[in-house]
């Protein structure tokens, strides 16, 4: 029987499906993408592909310690901490697939 909380998980997906968001499936241990899925909710699991975090640090050039931490380039460039000119700007993207 399924319950009303995994019947809401399963249209959340399929929406997300519908909506143009990767999905996924578990199977062999790890997380595969699926272009067409074919649902099978019982004998699989499955989810929204997450989004990878993506953050701009600004970082000084000395000490490589963090003066703060972005969610876009705009905003590290016009910092305070990027205008005193003794740090450096550095992308960071998680890593999802290892």
């Amino acid at each position: 029987m399924v319950t009303k909380e995994q019947t809401e998980k399963m249209i959340e997906i399929m929406q997300a499906h519908v909506d143009g968001k990767a999905i996924q499936v578990f199977t062999s241990c790890e997380w595969h993408e699926l272009s067409d899925p074919s649902w099978d909710f019982k004998n699989f699991e499955y989810r929204i592909k997450p989004t990878p975090l993506e953050k701009w640090v600004v970082v000084n050039n000395e000490t490589n310690m963090v003066a703060a931490t972005f969610s876009n380039k705009a905003d590290a460039e016009n910092s305070y901490y990027f205008s005193l000119g003794a740090c450096r700007i550095v992308h960071m993207k998680e890593v999802t697939d290892v």
